[in-house]
C-alpha cells in the first residue's frame, strides 16, 4: 500500500480507489470520500 501513497504524493496518480482504512494519521496527508462499504461489526 505504501506506493500507491507515495504515487498520490509525487503526482503519478490522481486517485487511488483501494479496500483500506481510513485513519487518524492517513487523514493528515490524504483526502478520503465518503466510504462505499463498511466491513466488520
Amino acid at each position: 500500500m505504501d506506493g500507491l501513497f507515495t504515487g498520490l504524493a509525487d503526482g503519478e496518480h490522481d486517485i487511488v480507489a483501494a479496500a483500506l482504512a481510513t485513519t487518524a494519521e492517513r487523514k493528515k496527508t490524504l483526502a478520503f470520500s465518503e466510504p462505499h462499504f463498511q466491513a466488520g461489526s
